[in-house]
């Protein structure tokens, strides 16, 4: 991802949450073409839906051209995933 496509959703998770500080995100590039782990204080995962999700994942598809980027919050991996299925 590019720095501008970083900066966008870094925004788009610090503006729904209470503790932007806490805010942050990381790529694994190992298991998929384009995967992103959410971080965010405990308290405020309840604000990080799975329609913000599937939003914030179909808008990094159009900024990047990456067909089906994978998105979730820590420890919240899809099952398919955690199962060791990759998209290839």
């Amino acid at each position: 991802m590019e720095e501008e496509h970083c900066s966008w959703l870094i925004s788009q998770i610090e503006r729904l949450v209470k503790n932007p500080d806490s805010a942050n995100f990381g790529i694994d590039k190992s298991r998929c073409d384009l995967e992103i782990i959410i971080k965010v204080a405990e308290e405020d995962k309840r604000f990080i839906t799975q329609e913000w999700l599937d939003a914030w994942k179909h808008e990094l598809s159009v900024k990047t051209g990456v067909l089906s980027p994978v998105i979730y919050l820590e420890g919240n991996e899809p099952e398919w995933l955690a199962k060791g299925e990759f998209i290839h």
